[in-house]
């Protein structure tokens, strides 16, 4: 388990967090999960720079409170030193400091203390890291979707941020992972905060916030890391894996597009799992969506995170490759999206995926 330092406006506070101001037709059911209060996802002390990371939501009208803030390290004033603004997120430096035992912001009608935390790259160096954020995704998938990277792809490692599951608790999670053959390091971040509106991406900081805390602070040694959701998979590559093919590519990094599979219509009547997703589209199904695997100290050392890729701009494209792809289990569901929720059975214009049966013969057999 690894815990947050987190930085939250209590409601006593008028301090608030605007909307995003794109945002011209803001909906009275958004405030139900736009992040109006949390400063601070996580704080922890960098070494190599003698300073603390604050991996914040866009800060938007509350940088002026901030910056006026008085920020006491173990009663000992610490500036800030730099604040980096990207366009979900933002990371704000604060230092020089050596590691102090207690961060303390002073702001005009609030006061917050925390016990700030450390990098923790030693646990994942040279580690093949599967890294993924979830909410109440079923635990058997969770399970299965860990054991098919570790068997099929020699995943040894993994950073799971859990946001705010209801069905049951990052313990029971924990439990869950600790028998999976292979897997030699996982880390569980309990992380209850607003995901912000699933159709609205100016309003969504934390998924890709929560993503460059976990880079930062956990990963950067990493020999790679493999950036995907609990529906999917990647197919396996003929002689190698997707960590190992990361790390030999030019940039070290595999950006790859996916393809949707079905589930056997012979087994639906039984509780959805990957391993039923054995059929294909007969015609399309293809995604545009890509997905990536990194290395965190290779050429795109100093690019951060996203959802579907570490490179923006004109150069996206180009580096997509064929060589890895990933499947899109369409029934491993919550069903939280908009899309998702439209989407129906397909029990027709199916064919058979081979190269799915065969992967999952390989991972799912005892």
């Amino acid at each position: 388990m690894a815990e947050l330092a987190s930085l939250v406006i209590p409601e006593s506070s008028s301090l608030r967090r605007d909307a995003p101001s794109v945002v011209t037709d803001w909906r009275p059911d958004y405030d139900a999960v736009y992040d109006r209060r949390t400063l601070a996802y996580d704080v922890f002390h960098v070494p190599a720079r003698d300073a603390y990371c604050m991996i914040a939501p866009r800060l938007l009208n509350l940088e002026p409170a901030l910056r006026r803030a008085e920020i006491l390290g173990d009663g000992k004033r610490i500036p800030i030193r730099r604040i980096r603004r990207y366009k979900r997120f933002e990371e704000i430096w604060l230092g020089p400091t050596a590691p102090v035992r207690s961060l303390t912001f002073r702001f005009d009608d609030f006061e917050a203390t925390l016990a700030p935390g450390t990098q923790d790259l030693e646990r994942f160096q040279g580690a093949n890291a599967l890294y993924t954020k979830s909410r109440n995704n079923r635990l058997d998938w969770i399970v299965d979707w860990a054991r098919y990277h570790a068997r099929i792809h020699n995943a040894d490692s993994l950073v799971f941020v859990d946001n705010g599951s209801t069905d049951y608790g990052v313990e029971e999670i924990r439990a869950a992972l600790a028998g999976i053959e292979g897997l030699r390091r996982a880390t569980v971040i309990d992380a209850p905060f607003p995901f912000g509106v699933a159709d609205r991406h100016e309003t969504k900081f934390f998924q890709v916030a929560i993503m460059n805390m976990a880079r930062r602070r956990f990963l950067l040694r990493a020999r790679a890391v493999l950036c995907i959701d609990v529906d999917e998979l990647i197919a396996p590559i003929r002689g190698s894996d997707v960590f190992a093919d990361t790390v030999r590519s030019p940039f070290g990094y595999r950006l790859f597009r996916g393809r949707w599979l079905e589930r056997d219509p012979n087994r639906l009547a039984e509780a959805p799992r990957h391993a039923q997703h054995v059929n294909r589209l007969a015609s399309g199904g293809e995604m545009r969506a890509t997905k990536y695997c990194i290395a965190p100290r290779g050429l795109l050392r100093g690019a951060h995170w996203d959802v579907h890729g570490a490179v923006r701009g004109f150069l996206k494209d180009r580096l997509v490759t064929g060589r890895v792809g990933y499947w899109h289990c369409r029934n491993i569901s919550t069903n939280w999206a908009p899309y998702r929720k439209r989407s129906q059975e397909r029990t027709e214009g199916l064919k058979p995926d081979a190269a799915a049966e065969a992967a999952f013969e390989r991972a799912f057999s005892s």
